[in-house]
C-alpha cells in the first residue's frame, strides 16, 4: 500500500543512515531507477560518495531538482505540447508582442504612463518581470490565475493574463489541478515512477510542491527526509519579531504577549528558523507516518552547547531556563573575525586555516567548506591568496563552485566583451584586452608573441578609440579622425609601403614599427576590419531568428573552433537558439540593446556545477540546504545590508502586496541558511566580515544575524578566567568581565604585515615569511 513517511533529524547523517536503509530495499521492478528529488548538485554528490561508501556501490539512480521533477511528471502524465507561450523563457516575448495593443486600455493607465516614449528595451525589461511574476503567481498563487481565466477580477494583470491564456496554453497551475484531480479520482496512475521517490534534504518546498507530494504518496511511496533543528515541538514557537507584528495586528487594544501564550523558545530558533518551521509544519499535517532521528551533541564547547540549546529548545542565560556556563578562554569552535575588506578576510582566512591544520594532524582540505553570500565578488581575493602559497608547505589545495557561466568560461566573457565592446568606443586598451583571449587571438593567427609588437604600432600612431568618424558621430560625439583606428592603419598601412622612409605622404606620418611584421600587420588589419564589419551588422535591428544567424556568425569568425572549448560554444549555441525560438511569439526586429539583455541574463542563470566536494577545501555561495557536515565551517562576507538579503518587489506584485504563509522570503531564507550552517559545523565556525574601511578606518556593522548570535553568547556564557593562557592562541586574559563574545572576536589590523601579527603570546598571527 503507497505511503508518506517522514523522516526528521537534526544530524543530516542521521538521515543519510535512513535513507540507505530505504533504498537498500530491492524494487519491484530490478530495472527502474532509485528516484530521488534534492536542491542542489552538491547534495546530489554528497549523498552519492555517501551511499557509495555505506553501500558498497551505488548506481542507477535519477537525480531531480524539485522543478524538474515536477515538470518531468507533467510532461508525461498530462498531453502537453511541446512549446507553450507560459514557459518561462517565451512568455517575455509574447507579453511583448501583446502589451503595445492593450496599453490604451483604461485598465493599463498605469503602463501606458510608463511606457510612454520609452525605447525598446525599457518595453522588455517591463516584459522580463512581468513574465517573472507571472511565473510566481503559477506556483504561489496557482488559484488566482485560474480564477483570472475565468474573469475574475479587471485589474491589468488579469487582463493582460486572460489575453496571455486565450488560446488555452498550458500552465504549471492547470498542469497541477490536472494532475491532482487524476491521481485522487483513481484515473491516472503514473506508471513511469518507480514504487518509491525520496525527497532529501531539502529545507522548503512550496504548497504548490506539497500538494503533489502528497497526491502522489496515494500511489507511489514518498519517502522524505528533512533536517530538523528541534527535537521538541516547536511549530508554534515565534520569534520576538514575530510576536509584536502579530501584537500590532490586534489593534488599538494592547494585549501582552504574555497573555496570548505564545512561546518564543530558544532565541537563535525561533529568529532563524522560522522558515523551516512553517515548511516542517505543513508537512506534519499531511497524512503518513512520521520518524524522529535524534543525536545530541556532546556540550563540551561553545558550538555544541548552542547546538545542543537549540536541539532541546532551550534558552541559556538568567532569564532563560538553562544556566549560564563558564567556556574555557581556549575555546575557539566559534570564531568571528573582523577586517578590512574583502582582501584582508581572506588572508586572515588562509592563516586560520594554516593554524586549523598544524594543530589537527588528521584534518583534510575535504573537511573544511568556506561559504560566502557572493562568491563572485570574493573568487578575485581568493585565488590571490590561496593560489600564491608562498612555498609548497604552505599551499591548501582549494576549488571555488558557484561561479557564473561567465565567471567560469573565458570564452563566454570573451564574447560578451566583444559584444559589449563593438558598440561603445572601441578604446585601445578594450580592443588589446580582446586580443588578450587566446581563442580570439587563435582566430586571427595571432600569437602572444605579438601583442607587445602591436602595442608598440598602436603607441606609435597614437590610437586612442573610435572605429572612424562614423562610429564616433553614431555615438552623438563630435567626430575627428585623429586618433580613430582608421588613421591608425593608415599610418601602419603607410609605414609598410614606404618602408625605410618616415616622410609624411598627404598628411600620414608612416609608422616605422611595421618593417617586419608584414603577416602580423595582415592579421591585425583583418582583425579591426572584422569588427567593423561586426559594429556595422549589430546596429541594424533584426528579428530573433536573424539575430540568431548573426550571432552564430560571429562567434565562428572571432572565436577558434577548438575542441577544448566545444562545450562552452555549445551553451552559446544554445542561447542563440532559444532567441529564435521566441520568433514564434514576437516578430518585430530586436535592438542589440535587447539582445545582450537578454544574452547577459540567459548566460548568467547558467551557474557551473563544478568544484564541490572534490576532495579540496570547497569555497561556494551561501545557497538553500548547504547543511552538509564538515568538520570546519567558515563564512566570510557577513557584513551589514548583504546577508540576510532583502527581498525586492514591484509595486503591483500582488504575492508581496498579499502575502502567505509558505511564500518565499529571502531573508527568511537566508536566516535559515544560517541555522544550518551553525547545526552542521562540526568542530568550528568560523565567522568573518568586512568590520572597518580600509579607506578611513571607519566601523562597519556585521550582518545582523551576526550580531543576534553575539547576543545569545552574551547572555548565556562567560568565559572562565582560571585556566592559563597558551602563547599565540590567545592574549593574556586578566579581564574576567569581558563578554564572551568580545573574547571570541579578533579585531585586525589594515596591514598583513602589522607588527602585531609576529608578537610571541599575541592573540593575532601570521604564518608569512615576506610579511614578517
Amino acid at each position: 500500500m503507497p505511503s508518506f513517511k517522514l523522516y526528521t533529524g537534526n544530524r543530516l547523517e542521521l538521515l543519510l543512515d535512513a535513507l540507505a536503509h530505504t533504498v537498500k530495499e530491492p524494487h519491484k521492478n530490478p530495472l527502474a531507477p532509485e528516484i530521488i528529488v534534492t536542491r542542489n548538485k552538491g547534495m546530489q554528490r554528497w549523498i552519492s560518495m555517501q551511499l557509495a561508501k555505506k553501500l558498497g556501490v551505488w548506481a542507477d539512480c535519477s537525480f531531480f531538482f524539485p522543478d524538474v521533477f515536477v515538470e518531468n511528471i507533467f510532461s508525461k502524465a498530462i498531453d502537453l505540447s511541446d512549446e507553450s507561450p507560459l514557459e518561462p523563457e517565451t512568455m517575455t516575448w509574447k507579453i511583448m508582442e501583446l502589451l503595445p495593443g492593450l496599453i490604451d486600455n483604461n485598465e493599463f493607465a498605469s503602463i501606458r504612463s510608463y511606457l510612454n516614449g520609452a525605447k525598446q528595451l525599457k518595453l522588455y525589461q517591463l516584459a522580463s518581470q512581468i513574465a517573472d511574476t507571472f511565473d510566481q503567481y503559477t506556483l504561489y498563487r496557482p488559484d488566482m490565475v485560474l480564477e483570472w481565466e475565468h474573469g475574475a477580477d479587471d485589474c491589468w494583470q488579469a487582463v493582460l493574463w486572460r489575453t496571455l491564456t486565450a488560446q488555452k496554453p498550458t500552465h504549471r497551475a492547470g498542469n497541477k489541478k490536472k494532475l491532482v484531480s487524476q491521481i485522487v479520482n483513481k484515473t491516472y496512475i503514473p506508471p513511469f515512477l518507480s514504487n518509491r521517490i525520496s525527497i532529501f534534504g531539502i529545507s522548503f518546498l512550496p504548497p504548490f510542491h506539497v500538494e503533489i507530494i502528497q497526491a502522489l504518496s496515494s500511489v507511489v511511496d514518498i519517502h522524505l527526509f528533512i533536517l530538523n533543528p528541534c527535537a521538541e515541538y516547536w511549530d508554534d514557537v515565534l520569534s520576538e519579531r514575530e510576536i509584536g507584528r502579530i501584537t500590532k495586528k490586534k489593534g488599538k487594544r494592547i494585549i501582552p504577549a504574555a497573555d496570548l501564550h505564545w512561546e518564543s523558545g530558544n532565541v537563535l530558533l525561533s529568529s532563524f528558523g522560522g522558515y523551516g518551521r512553517d515548511f516542517l509544519a505543513r508537512l506534519h499535517n499531511l497524512e503518513g507516518e512520521e520518524f524522529q532521528l535524534t543525536d545530541p551533541p556532546c556540550a563540551q564547547n561553545l558550538l555544541t552547547y548552542i547546538q545542543s540549546d537549540i536541539l532541546h529548545l532551550q534558552q541559556r542565560g538568567e532569564n532563560g531556563d538553562t544556566p549560564v556556563i563558564e567556556i574555557s578562554p581556549l575555546d575557539d569552535s566559534i570564531q568571528i573575525h573582523s577586517c578590512h575588506g574583502p582582501l584582508r578576510e581572506i588572508e586572515i582566512l588562509y592563516d586560520n586555516l594554516l593554524r586549523r591544520f598544524d594543530l589537527k594532524k588528521d584534518l583534510l582540505p575535504s573537511d573544511i567548506i568556506v561559504m560566502t553570500p557572493d562568491i563572485e565578488a570574493y573568487s578575485p581575493f581568493i585565488n590571490a591568496v590561496f593560489g600564491s602559497a608562498e612555498n609548497k608547505r604552505m599551499r591548501i589545495p582549494y576549488t571555488i563552485a558557484d561561479r557564473g557561466i561567465r565567471a567560469e568560461s573565458p570564452v563566454i566573457n570573451a564574447f560578451l566583451s566583444l559584444m559589449s565592446i563593438v558598440q561603445g568606443r572601441c578604446t585601445a586598451s578594450e580592443i588589446m584586452s580582446l586580443l588578450e583571449t587566446r581563442q580570439i587571438r587563435e582566430a586571427f593567427n595571432i600569437n602572444e608573441s605579438d601583442i607587445s609588437r602591436i602595442r608598440i604600432m598602436i603607441t606609435e600612431t597614437r590610437v586612442r578609440w573610435g572605429l572612424d568618424e562614423k562610429s564616433q558621430a553614431s555615438l552623438d560625439i563630435p567626430a575627428f579622425p585623429e586618433n580613430t583606428w582608421e588613421a591608425g592603419l593608415e599610418s601602419m598601412l603607410l609605414g609598410y609601403a614606404m618602408t625605410g622612409n618616415n616622410t609624411p605622404f598627404m598628411g600620414i606620418i608612416p609608422c616605422e614599427s611595421v618593417e617586419g611584421n608584414t603577416e602580423l600587420l595582415s592579421n591585425f588589419l583583418d582583425f579591426i576590419h572584422s569588427i567593423s564589419d561586426l559594429r556595422s551588422a549589430i546596429a541594424q535591428p533584426h528579428t530573433l531568428s536573424q539575430w540568431n544567424v548573426v550571432l552564430l556568425d560571429c562567434i565562428s569568425h572571432f572565436l577558434a573552433a577548438e575542441e577544448y572549448i566545444a562545450a562552452e560554444l555549445e551553451i552559446l549555441r544554445k542561447a542563440f537558439n532559444d532567441l529564435a525560438m521566441g520568433s514564434d511569439y514576437f516578430k518585430d526586429a530586436v535592438s542589440v540593446e535587447v539582445i545582450l539583455a537578454r544574452l547577459g541574463s540567459t548566460l548568467k542563470s547558467s551557474i557551473s556545477s563544478s568544484g564541490f566536494l572534490s576532495g579540496v577545501v570547497t569555497f561556494c555561495e551561501m545557497l538553500p540546504m548547504r547543511s552538509i557536515p564538515f568538520r570546519i565551517i567558515c563564512i566570510i562576507g557577513m557584513n551589514d545590508g548583504v546577508f540576510p538579503r532583502m527581498s525586492h518587489h514591484a509595486a503591483w506584485n500582488l504575492i508581496a502586496a498579499f502575502p502567505k504563509n509558505g511564500d518565499r522570503a529571502l531573508e527568511k531564507e537566508d536566516r535559515y541558511i544560517f541555522l544550518e550552517a551553525i547545526l552542521s559545523a562540526r568542530e568550528m565556525l568560523y565567522i568573518s566580515y568586512s568590520g572597518r574601511n580600509a579607506g578611513n578606518d571607519s566601523v562597519c556593522r556585521p550582518s545582523t544575524i551576526v550580531s543576534e548570535l553575539c547576543d545569545y553568547i552574551d547572555s548565556g556564557f562567560k568565559v572562565s578566567g582560571d585556566e592559563k593562557i597558551v602563547g599565540d592562541i590567545n592574549a593574556d586574559y586578566s579581564n574576567t568581565a569581558m563578554r564572551a563574545s568580545e573574547h571570541i572576536t579578533f579585531h585586525h589590523r589594515l596591514q598583513a604585515f602589522n607588527p602585531s601579527y609576529f608578537i610571541p603570546g599575541n592573540r593575532l598571527f601570521s604564518y608569512s615569511m615576506e610579511n614578517f
